[in-house]
């Protein structure tokens, strides 16, 4: 095979994987995100009744 073959092969294959990847590590991050605003709006709803 040459070089462009397998270059384009590469980005054939590693270019999708990558978007998977970066689109799953961006979901969890916003997830986290979310997750500590919700626990910081209900501690202070929290702190508001007492």
């Amino acid at each position: 095979m040459s070089d462009v073959t397998v270059l384009v092969l590469v980005l054939v294959i590693g270019l999708p994987i990558f978007a998977i990847v970066r689109y799953w590590y961006r979901r969890r991050q916003a997830a986290k995100l979310a997750d500590d605003l919700l626990k910081d709006v209900l501690k202070g709803k929290d702190a508001f009744r007492r």
